[in-house]
């Protein structure tokens, strides 16, 4: 006989995957979500002072434990390793990343642009770095990438935007840094 709750139980694990690779360790689990919910907290603060409606601020708190938890998660061995032998699920997981850009678009309109030229930045820096096959030429070129990035975010962004601000440079070390570098050293080089 079929057991759906044994099936969602597969397909919980299926998905956390996606996030964690096939072998976490607890250490990893513990400080990704650990990290990720002490990175929200001066968030909330700052998110509440904001004009935003309830949906929104909720929307840009979950935002933000996807990049800070992302920063953590994407370069432990597990994750690293699990989309390093994967190359065509690394574009996946890239343009799935276009939607937290999206969102912030809608959160704070004001500054479309912005929010469209880190996110170009961001994916083309990416895919670049993740087409770099020595490890050592990764780590320089993703650091290199991402100082640029955040150097430019000044020059960019409004005074006022500081939470805008931190999440794009979130976005960027997550996505440069953080997953386009094959921490595992897996990638055949």
């Amino acid at each position: 006989m079929h057991n759906p709750g044994l099936r969602k139980s597969g397909s919980m694990r299926e998905f956390l995957k996606f996030l964690h690779g096939e072998h976490p360790t607890t250490t990893d689990l513990i400080l990704t979500y650990l990290g990720a919910c002490l990175s929200l907290i001066p968030f909330e603060f700052l998110i509440s002072t904001l004009d935003l409606s309830i949906t929104k601020q909720m929307i840009l708190s979950f935002i933000v434990l996807d990049f800070s938890g992302g920063i953590i998660a994407n370069i432990t061995e597990s994750t690293s390793s699990f989309y390093a032998s994967r190359p065509r699920l690394r574009i996946v997981f890239l343009l799935a990343h276009l939607v937290q850009p999206a969102l912030l678009v809608w959160i704070f309109p004001e500054n479309a642009l912005v929010v469209f030229y880190i996110t170009v930045y961001t994916l083309l820096s990416s895919i670049v770095v993740s087409w770099v096959g020595d490890f050592a030429r990764q780590r320089t070129l993703a650091l290199f990438l991402v100082l640029v990035g955040l150097s430019s975010m000044p020059l960019v962004l409004n005074k006022g935007s500081s939470v805008l601000g931190v999440c794009l440079s979130m976005y960027i070390i997550k996505l440069i840094l953080s997953f386009s570098v094959d921490w595992s050293g897996t990638k055949t080089r």
